[in-house]
């Protein structure tokens, strides 16, 4: 099983007595709060939000102290991520008092038993297979000639832990495509011309604080803890085994006694930091932008030269921006047949 692990969300609570003399980034509130905290606060570099603070509660049962800081995803990527939030906190004025939010991903194309994603969830579908324990959980997917199932969820908004098993591949082309995320893909060898699904747990503070009792004792959480990448693969390793254990339904009462479905293997948990290009994200709208420029590029190009000079200058400056070649140059001959119609 080729497969990489990252953290996808990182957000903690404490409090955040700003530094106005905050060399690193510029601070950018808000005209609006949110329901629980009055403002809300980026903090920017080269025009991209590095961290966002959510501060002075609305509610009077919240200590006015308390502040939530969340990272922003593209960092979480990065090979020198701890540095820069260590760093960026220590110039923003924010002190850690613990996790509010911690989520875990594994990417891969095929589990260890040979499964891809969408086999698992057509297989529990079936009742073939059965997830150990009691829970609600949603499915979604497409149907066509026949149904693709495409994302599991088991957990609510109350839960402690929730766990996604879905499509990443497919959600980074409708939704956002994330350049970065396809590096790391690459980097851990991957394959790219099959789905690559994701396998996520997503903690808030309580479940940080249960994960940390559990018997084995290995998985201790700290922003030291999940620096160290062996640490950091316990703790995924922990959360799998305990909220995704799968069984082959043999028709007895009792789920913990059947045969359980090896889909992970400790010691392929891999993790894999960029260390090339950090490109930005791209999004539904920059894809809606690049396909009217082409085709305005391409209709009347023959026309006046300024015009036409400046708009595929306008078109290749957002590609370069984007880092969005790969998704042009797919594009292309669909975006021509468009033209041709």
């Amino acid at each position: 099983m080729i497969s990489c692990l990252n953290i996808d969300w990182l957000s903690f609570f404490g409090s955040c007595n700003e530094k106005v003399d905050g060399a690193l980034y510029e601070r950018c509130p808000r005209n609006f709060g949110t329901k629980i905290f009055a403002d809300v606060i980026d903090y920017k570099k080269d025009g991209e939000v590095w961290f966002t603070v959510t501060k002075n509660p609305r509610s009077a049962a919240l200590a006015d102290s308390l502040a939530i800081v969340k990272v922003a995803n593209f960092v979480l990527y990065r090979s020198d991520k701890f540095d820069i939030i260590k760093n960026g906190l220590k110039d923003i004025g924010f002190k850690i008092k613990g996790f509010s939010r911690l989520d875990l991903c594994l990417d891969f194309n095929y589990f260890a038993n040979g499964y891809d994603g969408h086999t698992l969830i057509s297989q529990f579908l079936k009742s073939n297979l059965l997830r150990n324990g009691r829970g609600k959980f949603s499915i979604q997917g497409v149907q066509k000639f026949e149904c693709n199932f495409e994302y599991l969820k088991f957990g609510g908004g109350n839960s402690e832990v929730r766990a996604y098993l879905y499509n990443k591949t497919k959600e980074m082309q409708d939704v956002k495509d994330k350049p970065y995320i396809r590096e790391q893909w690459e980097l851990a060898g991957l394959k790219q011309d099959v789905p690559v699904y994701r396998l996520e747990f997503s903690m808030n503070s309580d479940a940080v604080k249960n994960l940390q009792n559990t018997e084995t004792g290995t998985a201790s959480l700290s922003l030291s803890a999940i620096e160290n990448t062996d640490n950091l693969s316990d703790i995924y390793y922990c959360l799998y085994d305990r909220f995704f254990d799968f069984r082959k339904n043999n028709g007895t009462k009792n789920k913990s006694r059947m045969e359980r479905v090896d889909l992970i293997k400790r010691e392929e948990i891999q993790v894999f930091y960029n260390a090339k290009k950090y490109s930005k994200e791209s999004g539904r709208m920059e894809k809606i932008l690049m396909h009217n420029m082409y085709v305005y590029v391409s209709k009347y190009g023959g026309g006046e030269e300024s015009t036409y000079d400046h708009s595929n200058a306008l078109l290749n400056n957002l590609i370069e921006k984007t880092d969005m070649w790969e998704y042009v140059a797919r594009k292309i001959p669909q975006w021509d047949n468009e033209m041709k119609q």
